[in-house]
């Protein structure tokens, strides 16, 4: 049996909380959280406007969390939503604060990933992005098939 610091579960978990750690103290001046930076990030990726579900889909993330990160950030005065007939919002924008962050935020990700240079070749990094790509999306096929078992 290996130990537990051999697993690879362990150690992808051990190394998610060490680079959410260090992304944490890279954007505390900023004022927001890693997941606030996703969020900002996936809309500024979206060239306008984007609608919450799909952020969320985009993220692969709760639409609550993602609409309580989207209320945070619109309070900041980064986006802005309008709201459909019902209430709820429907389309999300960037404001000129929220651009000005995100470019931060991808420059600050830039220099973050150059890190990665120090101890991994670019083939290397390739290789380890397609790597947990592959075990992501088999891990999703296992949820998906859950999922319509239990429904």
């Amino acid at each position: 049996m290996k130990r537990l610091e051999e697993g690879i579960g362990f150690n992808i978990s051990r190394l998610a909380r060490i680079l959410k750690s260090n992304w944490s103290e890279t954007i505390a001046d900023l004022g927001i959280t890693p997941p606030h930076a996703a969020i900002l990030r996936t809309i500024y990726e979206a060239n306008g406007e984007i609608g919450l579900r799909e952020v969320a889909r985009r993220l692969r993330a709760d639409p609550m969390n993602v609409k309580r990160g989207i209320d945070f950030l619109e309070d900041a005065g980064m986006i802005s939503s309008s709201v459909s007939e019902r209430g709820r919002p429907r389309f999300i924008s960037l404001t000129a604060s929220g651009v000005e962050t995100a470019v931060e935020l991808i420059d600050r990700i830039t220099s973050q990933e150059k890190r990665f240079e120090e101890c991994l070749t670019k083939e290397e990094i390739n290789e380890l992005s397609s790597t947990l790509g592959k075990v992501q999306g088999y891990l999703d096929s296992l949820n998906s098939k859950r999922d319509n078992f239990e429904s």
